[in-house]
Formats: C-alpha cells, sequence, structure tokens
C-alpha cells in the first residue's frame, strides 16, 4: 500500500505545482493587500478607511470563492476564467496607486497578465 492509496481529501496527487502557480498566489495575495490598504488610504478618517479595506477584501474573497477558485461554487471556465482573473488582478493593482506604491501596482498587474493568459489551459 502506498502512501496515496486509500486517499480521499480530494487532492489530486498528479497535480504539480510550479515556480509560476507560486508566484500567481503570491499576486494573489499581493491583490488582497493592494485592495486593503486602497481602502485604507481612501477612507477620510482611519475608521472609515478601516471599514472600507475590510469590505474590499471581504468582497474580493468572497468574488474569488464563488468563481475564481478552483473549487469555486461556479467556477468559470475558458474565457470567462481568464476576463474575471485579468479583472481581478486589475483591481487589486489599482488599490495599490492610493497607497503609494504604484510599482508594486505594476508588478501586481503583470502577475495578473501572466495568470490570465494562463488561465484557460489551467483549469
Amino acid at each position: 500500500m502506498t502512501a496515496d492509496e486509500g486517499r480521499d481529501d480530494g487532492v489530486d496527487p498528479a497535480i504539480h505545482v510550479g515556480p509560476l502557480d507560486a508566484l500567481v498566489f503570491l499576486g494573489e495575495l499581493a491583490v488582497l493587500v493592494g485592495v486593503g490598504l486602497g481602502g485604507l488610504a481612501l477612507g477620510s478618517s482611519p475608521a472609515l478607511g478601516v471599514a472600507w479595506g475590510m469590505l474590499g477584501v471581504g468582497l474580493m474573497v468572497f468574488l474569488w470563492s464563488r468563481y475564481g477558485a478552483p473549487r469555486a461554487v461556479k467556477p468559470l471556465r475558458g474565457g470567462a476564467r481568464a476576463a474575471f482573473i485579468l479583472a481581478w488582478f486589475t483591481v487589486g493593482a489599482l488599490g495599490w496607486w492610493p497607497a503609494g506604491r504604484p510599482l508594486v501596482g505594476v508588478t501586481v498587474a503583470v502577475v495578473g497578465l501572466v495568470a490570465a493568459a494562463r488561465a484557460p489551459r489551467r483549469h
């Protein structure tokens, strides 16, 4: 009996995670941080900034879990998935501008382009 026999956790042992996957995952985290910092910077008071930041991050997590994640409730496929990922990364990249980090925003946008370009083939 091998270590993979009898597994019932839904994980496919044939899936390999490469360096590009790790880069895209870090980009996804940067999207959430960018949206949170953008909301914080746009608030007219600290409390309002925190509220906007939390609301933005919550909305992005909801959208990703509903449509973007591999185990999403209603996973998108093909061109629709690529468009969703591109829009998702764009929102995250734009969040870095009011936070005063436009170079980070550009980097997130480039990672988003890579993720969107490979999205139709990936899932």
